[in-house]
């Protein structure tokens, strides 16, 4: 048959006192193709029981059945589809109410997705369902009834308000808000006397605690604002409500189930003003659904305990004579999840509940004045094996050491605190997450009676090893490098995250991953290990990413080597093999500087001359080349000389001076000499007042200045040239090899001008 699938909790369950008979379950829902939920009960006053519940379609569709015990004929009768709309949906799946006035009318309300019905029975004829009330996405419709027939409805809906109605003397209300917060849920009502109490559960500022509202049974009575039951620091919920013999208000509530902790059911009892302490009335256990109900000063608690649609077993307690008595098992209540109970003050008890599914009814007797023979509670033990290890960890439980003195063992239900259970003798579980877990072990003897054992196991996870590989090993940057964390691995699990650090900010994640060192260092490369249970491992490498040194080299140009000349540098030959050079220093020797990779400059002078590059790269490394070149210059001829003397004829008389020179054989080596420059001075001038005077050809050794007034008028220096214009320095003029002096006349002799040189 299909399981229910939504995982929420739900409300109400019940029980029965003083228990005297064998737990026998009937299945009166009989509907193995549909999901049946949360059945509500009550009893007339003849001893007849009334049972309603939530018969299921799928997750959305669903109708509320009923079902009749005929005391006199101890049979129930076939469900019966009291909505007979296919409207029922909650996510809890607890729709519906009963309860019966004092002339044996019956009631039942319950929640149409946004609409809240009701529909009587009275005198074997049921009548039309009528809409009562309205909200969002309705649950939880509960239903008290007086003697009289006056009748107290509560309900809720996702929108987190609680809202009743009331019918007084044949007349509805209207229908009012009675949560102050919109965080309110799992409502209940109960009346006495003169009085109707509703509770709930209702969110403060961090946790839900168990809320009551009050008023007079009179018609148009106003609620009283918002109290909470029993103030505490944890979550209280699934809040129920009933009146001890008319007048004194009753509630119990249980703490929200969480994980390793268990839950307990506790009650709390009206003190005139308010209600006074907690007292504990279950065991501790993964507890769902309480209910409470009362009858002829009895009350008596139900709870489910176990997972939610998969319980244990129900459970009951009952107060007596002013005392709780011991928590006790319903036989054979396996799988359920919502329970409740009826109590006829004749002597018999109904108990009821969702189990696997369809609903179970057991119908058993009490005594008030006489309870049964004392029953020796049996004695729960196990063993396990293996005692710990590591996660998943399938454990083997056996119950073999547990007995009833006085009886047999019934049943043997495990509760682990990873939120699993399991029933017999001997089980194996599996703990799939490493932990300290608790195991509990209750056995019922065959009489209901339980007894609990709790060990412990601790569940353990190996760290993981982490582990990995890179190539290449190393290279200049850039450098990509690929690591692997293959070499991992997790001794009793499965490595689920790989996570990178690569020491130069950047991280990644995965198993095989590329990374790229965008600069030379050295890296810490961290891997760490994450594995199925969240536990880690690192493991850290370095790798060393170097830098080539750039390469330097340069050409020195120029189209000749003799002074003055451009001289052109050009570093185009420089080359870094592993990235760029990004600057270029020149330094020559005497003290000229640039920046440029290519540039010229002029020179005048001759020499040998060195100039020095120094290249930096893209990572600031450095190198550095030096060159030196020698400049040449045309020499001046040897040996100038010049004397003056007087020209004298039959004409005319005048002083000439000539000026000879010797050809420099140091040209030879650098370039033909194709003119030879005279220069001449006054003699009391600077050097700065040589003047160009006369030009020859490079084999002409001689010149004449003809233009003398006076013998030592002058003095003259000669410069070398070659055919690209190249010019030797003027020698300076104390070089020269003349002697000043006045020369006598010479005349001309035979009609011809001679003139004769010293």
């Amino acid at each position: 048959m299909p399981r229910r699938k939504r995982p929420v909790v739900g409300l109400i369950v019940a029980a029965v006192a003083c228990v005297s008979a064998a737990f026998a379950g009937e299945n009166i829902s009989n509907s193995p193709s549909l999901d049946s939920w949360a059945p509500r009960a009550a009893v007339d006053s003849a001893g007849n029981f009334y049972v309603v519940w939530s018969e299921l379609y799928g997750e959305s569709r669903g109708d509320i059945f009923f079902s009749k015990y005929t005391k006199s004929a101890e049979t129930w009768s076939s469900p019966l589809n009291l909505s007979n709309s296919g409207g029922i949906s909650s996510e809890g799946h607890d729709n519906c109410g009963i309860a019966v006035d004092g002339s044996d009318v019956v009631h039942v309300v319950w929640t149409e997705r946004t609409i809240v019905r009701i529909r009587s029975l009275s005198g074997g004829k049921w009548g039309q369902a009528g809409p009562v009330g309205s909200g969002s996405q309705l649950e939880g419709a509960k239903i008290a009834a007086q003697g009289s027939g006056n009748l107290y409805i509560v309900w809720w809906g996702d929108d987190g308000v609680v809202r009743s109605r009331s019918r007084v003397n044949g007349d509805w209300e209207r229908a009012q808000q009675v949560s102050s917060t919109r965080r309110s849920k799992f409502a209940d009502i109960a009346v006495g006397n003169n009085s109707v109490m509703i509770t709930f559960a209702q969110k403060g500022s961090y946790y839900y605690n168990a809320a009551y509202v009050l008023r007079n049974t009179a018609y148009g009575a106003g609620w009283t604002a918002p109290a909470v039951v029993s103030p505490e620091a944890k979550d209280q919920i699934y809040p129920d409500v009933e009146f001890l013999n008319g007048t004194t208000p009753n509630v119990i509530f249980i703490y929200e189930n969480e994980a390793g902790v268990g839950s307990l059911v506790t009650h709390c009892y009206w003190t005139g003003n308010g209600f006074g302490s907690r007292q504990v009335i279950s065991q501790a256990a993964t507890i769902h659904c309480p209910s409470l109900i009362e009858k002829s000063g009895v009350l008596v608690a139900v709870w489910q305990i176990g997972g939610w649609d998969n319980g244990l077993s129900i459970y009951y307690n009952y107060y007596f004579k002013g005392q709780w008595q011991k928590p006790t098992a319903i036989l054979d209540s396996r799988r359920a999840t919502y329970s409740d109970a009826a109590l006829d003050p004749a002597g018999f008890a109904l108990a009821v509940w969702d189990g696997d599914g369809e609903i179970i009814a057991t119908i058993m007797t009490y005594d008030e004045e006489e309870p049964p023979t004392p029953n020796v509670d049996p004695v729960a033990d196990f063993t396990f094996l293996p005692p710990t290890g590591s996660a998943p960890l399938t454990v083997n439980f056996d119950a073999s050491a547990s007995y009833d003195s006085d009886g047999t063992i019934a049943q043997f239900d495990w509760m682990f605190s990873d939120g699993k259970t399991a029933s017999g003798k001997k089980v194996t579980h599996k703990f799939a997450t490493p932990g300290t877990y608790t195991t509990t072990l209750t056995v019922t003897d065959n009489q209901g009676a339980t007894n609990s054992k709790s060990k412990t196991i601790e569940v353990i996870n190996l760290n993981p090893v982490a582990g990995f590989s890179f190539l290449p090993p190393t290279g200049s940057a850039p450098l990509t490098v690929n690591f692997d964390a293959s070499a991992s691995y997790d001794p009793d699990g499965t490595i689920a995250r790989y996570s990178w650090i690569f020491g130069d900010g950047n991280t990644a994640l995965g198993k095989a991953v590329t990374h790229e060192f965008a600069t030379p260092g050295t890296y810490t490369i961290t891997l760490t290990v994450t594995d199925n249970f969240g536990k880690t491992n690192s493991k850290s490498k370095s790798i060393n990413v170097i830098n080539l040194a750039p390469v330097p080299g340069f050409t020195i140009t120029s189209p000749f080597n003799i002074v003055p000349v451009t001289v052109s540098f050009d570093a185009g030959s420089a080359y870094d093999p592993d990235g760029s050079i990004v600057q270029y220093d020149w330094v020559f020797g005497d003290g000229v500087t640039s920046q440029s990779k290519s540039f010229s400059r002029a020179y005048t002078l001759p020499g040998t001359f060195s100039i020095k590059l120094t290249v930096t790269d893209n990572f600031s490394k450095k190198a550095s080349l030096t060159k030196t070149f020698t400049l040449l210059a045309m020499q001046a001829p040897l040996n100038i000389r010049w004397e003056s003397f007087s020209d004298v004829s039959l004409f005319q008389s005048r002083v000439v001076t000539d000026v000879q020179w010797d050809a420099n054989p140091a040209n030879d080596a650098i370039a033909p000499v194709v003119k030879y420059r005279v220069f001449r001075k006054k003699t009391a001038e600077a050097a700065a007042a040589f003047r160009l005077t006369a030009e020859t050809d490079g084999s002409t050794f001689f010149w004449r200045d003809d233009d003398v007034t006076t013998a030592g008028q002058y003095v003259y220096t000669v410069t070398s040239m070659d055919a690209a214009g190249h010019e030797s320095l003027m020698p300076s003029a104390s070089s020269a090899m003349n002697s000043q002096k006045a020369w006598p006349d010479r005349r001309s002799q035979g009609g011809g001008s001679s003139s004769i040189r010293r």
